[in-house]
């Protein structure tokens, strides 16, 4: 009888100890958008999470927590902290609930994945889950080296030199420059160049005319994550050797002309003279047959 009322006890437990199991909350964490994906060191990230499991009223009142460590801080004007009583969702509606973050990345933050932990807790029964997902990071940007590779005070035209000397491709570059103290736009201020790849080259031409002193101007692109951005660069600019040579290529030119003018002169002159002899020679045998 003994025994019997033990095992009436014991599975009277077990079906107590599986209701509970079967009526207890269970919540399911997904990241299910990063954007922009990768995110560039020093700027900010739009994060979007799914939390499954809220339509059971077991869970009571529902905590998300987003945990500030290294490289990721929750914007400012934002909670990291956000709730929602579980068991108020309607059956005609999806059993989740999305949970939308901004964080800023700090400038340090290590290229690849970092970890981003979040704790997730509810009032009812126990229940601390530290959930970890990767945020990809990447620098996207790119350097610039600039120079001036001509320019030509006659014709007002100053030819510049763009290196990409970063590791990223980039598309749509433009060079866009300004009338300034040290040079005077005569044309189009901006100049429209397309893709440039890593560690290449190209150049923009203006026409302008320019002074010693420092040329700014303002390079924009767009990254591999579809963002245009902007970079501000100065060059340092002499017109000295650029006048000099202008002034050479003058003078060549000039020196090309004469002796042109010379050598047409002399030739004209040799036939002048051999037609002038060749009537002579007419005239006189003419003159001796008479």
């Amino acid at each position: 009888m003994k025994k019997i009322f033990l095992n009436l006890f014991f599975a009277v437990g077990v079906l107590v100890f599986s209701g509970a199991l079967l009526s207890a909350c269970n919540l399911r964490v997904n990241l299910i958008n990063q954007d922009p994906y990768p995110v560039t060191p020093g700027e900010s990230v739009d994060m979007v999470f799914q939390v499954t499991g809220v339509s059971d009223s077991d869970c009571g009142t529902i905590r998300f927590d987003i945990q500030n460590s290294f490289p990721f801080t929750v914007d400012p004007g934002m909670s990291s902290v956000r709730t929602i009583q579980g068991g108020l969702f309607s059956k005609d509606y999806e059993n989740f609930w999305l949970v939308p973050y901004t964080l800023r990345v700090d400038e340090d933050a290590k290229e690849g994945d970092n970890p981003l932990d979040i704790l997730v807790s509810k009032s009812k029964g126990e229940g601390k889950i530290l959930h970890s997902f990767d945020v990809n990071v990447k620098d996207v940007r790119t350097d610039f080296e600039i120079s001036v590779k001509n320019y030509n005070p006659v014709t007002k035209k100053i030819t510049f030199e763009i290196l990409n000397s970063g590791k990223n491709n980039i598309e749509a570059l433009s060079i866009e420059l300004e009338t300034q103290e040290s040079i005077v736009l005569m044309g189009a201020s901006t100049n429209i160049i397309g893709s440039l790849d890593s560690n290449d080259f190209t150049t923009a031409e203006f026409e302008a005319s320019a002074e010693a002193g420092n040329i700014a101007l303002t390079l924009y692109y767009t990254d591999i994550t579809d963002t245009r951005r902007s970079v501000d660069e100065t060059v340092s600019f002499d017109p000295a050797p650029f006048i000099l040579k202008s002034k050479a290529s003058q003078g060549s030119s000039t020196g090309k002309y004469v002796a042109f003018v010379i050598i047409v002169g002399g030739i004209a002159y040799y036939f002048y003279r051999k037609n002038k002899k060749k009537k002579e020679k007419h005239r006189l045998l003419h003159e001796g047959r008479k």
